[in-house]
């Protein structure tokens, strides 16, 4: 199994970023046993120290599957990626036991940070994410026994924190899509004016194409927050109405009637 297409120059760049990947993970995982290192910028460690980077190259090898990335190493994946790695003295057994190590010690600090946001946190969606992804990898339902015994604390605290976050990434969702769509309209314009009025149905039809996409998208999204933490369509709506509202959006068209 190999990428025999992928030219040597760019497979041996992806090989060495896995080792690099793995050496962060193991160092990472060092650090958090010596008690010297402080929770790192979730952008960083999204991309720089996490398993699912690590098995995202991978695949671009064609050495594993983006699937491999949600459980742990099986038989066929050491036959492959083990030899990858000797060079760097690691496992991708040693590498994925760090890789939860470190998962562990980020949502620990970052719930801290959640505890003591706002209530109406900003940047949410980024924090949100990073919780439920990170219990998804360690295996937890969130608000389980073993999920609040991890975080450190109660049902009750775990819901008001996680059903603000929860609404705060739903709202920038919306947002985010509706300057997208802005930004998509311009574009568009632009590209058909020289064809006049004769280019407006071209217009209105590539247009719908991309607003039915981003509709679709952010519909998934905001039914995977509700299903995450247990919120239900109307509460949803009313935050989302809310913030608009306080934010000069317009809302003559609610969300609900393209989201829900």
């Amino acid at each position: 199994m190999g990428d025999f297409s992928m030219k040597d120059d760019e497979r041996e760049e992806l090989i060495e970023n896995v080792r690099t990947l793995a050496t962060n993970i193991c160092t990472f995982a060092r650090d958090i046993d010596a008690g010297r290192v402080k929770a790192p910028d979730l952008s960083d460690f999204i991309n720089d120290y996490t398993y699912d980077a690590l098995i995202s190259d991978l695949a671009h090898l064609k050495l594993a599957t983006v699937e491999d990335a949600e459980h742990a190493p099986n038989d066929a994946l050491r036959e492959r990626i083990n030899p990858l790695l000797a060079p760097i003295g690691v496992t991708i057994d040693d590498v994925y036991a760090d890789a939860r190590k470190g998962r562990v010690f980020v949502v620990k600090a970052l719930w801290e940070s959640m505890k003591n946001a706002p209530e109406i946190p900003k940047e949410a969606t980024e924090a949100y994410d990073t919780v439920h992804y990170s219990l998804q990898f360690l295996g937890l339902k969130p608000g389980s026994p073993d999920t609040l015994a991890l975080l450190g604390t109660t049902a009750e605290e775990f819901t008001r924190v996680d059903q603000a976050f929860g609404k705060a990434s739903a709202y920038e969702t919306i947002v985010g899509n509706h300057m997208m769509t802005s930004l998509t309209i311009q574009r568009l314009k632009e590209k058909h004016k020289a064809k006049g009025v004769e280019g407006l149905p071209d217009l209105a039809r590539d247009f719908e194409q991309r607003f039915e996409s981003g509709v679709a998208s952010v519909t998934r999204d905001l039914q995977r927050i509700m299903a995450q933490s247990g919120l239900r369509e109307d509460e949803l709506q009313f935050y989302i109405n809310t913030r608009l509202e306080i934010d000069g959006y317009p809302t003559d068209e609610p969300p609900q009637k393209y989201l829900f």
